[in-house]
């Protein structure tokens, strides 16, 4: 799946929101690399490590999430289905 064309927010802001993903995956790579996981079988491997890429999906999407709320814009009143007004924010 292609991402080009999508808004890009600043590096730092990237790196800050997107740190418990880098982690995860790097958790991932050092147990792949380990000889805990060069002693399971093919489908204990699999299996193991479906489980850690869906946490890992997980945390990505996380990110995502919390990132896309930083750059949403805040009205600065909001109303009910009544119209009765609230703070926004």
């Amino acid at each position: 799946m292609p991402l080009q064309g999508l808004w890009r927010p600043p590096v730092a802001l990237r790196r800050i929101h997107s740190r418990r993903s880098r982690e995860r995956l790097e958790e991932i790579v050092g147990w792949l690399e380990a000889q805990e996981a060069a002693g399971l079988e093919h489908g204990e491997l699999e299996a193991q490590l479906q489980s850690a890429g869906q946490e890992l999906v997980c945390c990505l999407f996380q990110d995502h999430v919390d990132l896309r709320a930083l750059r949403e814009r805040r009205l600065p009143r909001v109303a009910d289905d009544r119209g009765r007004g609230a703070s926004g924010g």
